[in-house]
Order: structure tokens, then C-alpha cells, then sequence
């Protein structure tokens, strides 16, 4: 029996998905997903994803049209369950926000890891900080981790 692992996605990490061809550390994105569809690791995000992942293409990588509606239907396909922020995650996430000085956006998704106790991969860990027993992983450091914990 195969034991799957949790792993908590931020918004970062799957705007790689959809904008391949201008980002860093995809393949490593792409090896993230693919042990998912084999069910090697069980992937969750945020609700806060959608809003995220949808302003970056829309706003800052200038995807429209039908590129864009397959990328909603593709982000909804992804293997990744989507956490609901209620008022325990929130009232955690205010808390992690004001102790770290983060945003609470960014505290959310901590919030949802730290509930889960399960690692959060970031691309961007300068915004996510390891607090309070939190594990967060550099999406460019995702292969020496996964070497690391094989």
C-alpha cells in the first residue's frame, strides 16, 4: 500500500503550471503534479488560489480568451483539493499575519498548513516564512527535499 503524502500549494506554485514557458522551477512544478495523478502525494491550496492564480494571468501575464477559459478548466482538473477559509483559519491566519509580519494572504495558506501539519511549497519563500513548527519548502529546492525524504 502506498502511503500518500499531504503537501499544501500556494498560489505561486501553480501559476507555474499555467505559464510554463515564462517561469523558473516548472519541472519541478511538473514532477509535483505528475506524483499527484499517481497518487503519490495528496496536494491541497487555499480557496485564496483562485482569486491569486487568476489575477497573476489575467493582470500580470496577459492571458485572454480561450487561453483563459481552458486555464479555469484546467486549475478546477488540477488534483489539488481546495481549503475553505472559515473563521477558525482566519482568526489563525490574523494571528500568524500579525506575529510574522506577512500578509494575511499569505498567512492563510500557513494557516491551512499549520491545521494540516503538512509542508507548504512556495516559489516564493521570501513572502512565506517558517513559523511556530511550520515546514515550507522552496519550490527550487523541491528535488533535493524530495531526495532528501525518498
Amino acid at each position: 500500500m502506498m502511503i500518500s503524502h499531504l503537501y499544501i500549494l500556494d498560489a505561486s506554485v501553480i501559476v507555474k503550471l499555467f505559464n510554463k514557458e515564462c517561469e523558473e522551477s516548472t519541472e519541478e512544478a511538473e514532477d509535483i503534479l505528475d506524483a499527484a495523478h499517481r497518487g503519490i502525494h495528496l496536494l491541497a491550496t487555499c480557496d485564496l488560489a483562485v482569486h491569486e492564480v487568476f489575477n497573476v494571468l489575467i493582470r500580470s501575464k496577459g492571458v485572454r480568451g480561450r487561453d483563459l477559459e481552458l486555464a479555469v478548466e484546467r486549475f478546477f482538473a488540477l488534483p489539488c483539493q481546495l481549503l475553505q477559509t472559515d473563521a477558525s483559519c482566519a482568526a489563525l491566519a490574523a494571528m500568524i499575519a500579525t506575529e510574522s509580519g506577512i500578509t494575511f494572504y499569505d498567512a492563510v495558506y500557513l494557516a491551512q498548513t499549520q491545521r494540516r501539519n503538512a509542508p507548504l511549497i512556495t516559489a516564493n519563500p521570501k513572502h512565506q516564512r517558517s513559523s511556530r513548527g511550520i515546514e515550507v519548502i522552496s519550490l527550487d529546492q523541491w528535488f533535493s527535499f524530495k531526495q532528501k525524504t525518498a
